[in-house]
């Protein structure tokens, strides 16, 4: 996989503008710098948490007994889950109480959720070029940080109903990917059983 290709996928598993509504919901109430400040730290919190699984993601699965195969097709039933809550979203019903978040659960599992970690560390897993991998994961973490630090002015420009149809089309793409991944996994088992 190219680089682009790497930021392409990361991004759209990240689903910033998915995060926009549940960002603000969780942070009503609270002053707007104080706000910007616990979003600076959780973004940070959660590049902490994907460099993790870039530097040591192979050395998990291989603890694990995990094949390649079964990663890709185990991170595309992931994925998928999460692009059919993309397309086919539940009522937002957050009963959430109001106090400043740590690590929970803005850093993980929202931004650095499973689908994500999951997807890192089978790069890790299918031998690419580690510098590769972290220049990718470092881009897609700035742009989504990007928009989830905007996350106000982008609610206000687009509105609730250009959100939810961005999301939408995010969550079809994923679709798509993520059925991809399931096809490679079941191939690779298929060719090692012949």
């Amino acid at each position: 996989m190219t680089i682009q290709e790497m930021v392409i996928s990361l991004f759209f598993i990240i689903d910033p503008i998915g995060l926009i509504p549940l960002e603000i919901s969780l942070l009503d109430g609270i002053e707007q710098r104080r706000r910007r400040r616990i979003v600076i730290r959780e973004c940070f919190i959660a590049l902490g948490i994907m460099l993790i699984f870039i530097f040591f993601g192979k050395e998990i699965l291989a603890y694990l007994h995990i094949s390649t195969a079964s990663a890709t097709i185990a991170g595309g039933v992931i994925i998928f889950l999460m692009a059919l809550k993309m397309v086919f979203p539940p009522a937002l019903n957050l009963e959430v109480e109001k106090r400043e978040p740590l690590i929970v659960p803005i850093a993980t599992p929202l931004f650095a959720g499973p689908g994500l970690l999951s997807t890192i560390m089978l790069f890790a897993h299918r031998q690419i070029n580690v510098v590769n991998i972290l220049i990718a994961v470092i881009i897609a973490w700035f742009l989504a940080s990007a928009v989830i630090l905007s996350s106000q002015y982008i609610s206000r420009i687009l509105g609730k109903n250009a959100i939810e149809a961005i999301e939408r089309l995010f969550g079809l793409v994923l679709t798509i990917m993520s059925i991809n991944m399931m096809a490679e996994g079941i191939f690779e088992i298929i060719r090692l059983h012949q």
